[in-house]
């Protein structure tokens, strides 16, 4: 389907690059959208607890405190 080889010194150089990293985590942010907000839930008060997937815990940590577990028990 491709006929793209993978270049091994490009992709040295762009993985873990710190500005990449940090343009995608702009990119994700932006792209997020609320489509309702039932029972006024927003804006969130105080520190909200966030179960991520994607996402970097220590990207996340300033937005709230970062939970492991989806369960309700653990997120509310």
């Amino acid at each position: 389907m491709w006929s793209v080889q993978l270049d091994i010194n490009a992709a040295e150089c762009i993985d873990g690059n710190t500005e990449f990293i940090t343009a995608g985590e702009g990119a994700r942010r932006r792209a997020l959208a609320v489509l309702t907000n039932h029972d006024a839930l927003l804006p969130l008060t105080g520190a909200p607890k966030l179960y991520l997937q994607g996402v970097r815990p220590e990207a996340a940590a300033a937005y709230g405190q970062v939970v492991t577990d989806p369960a309700p028990e653990s997120c509310c």
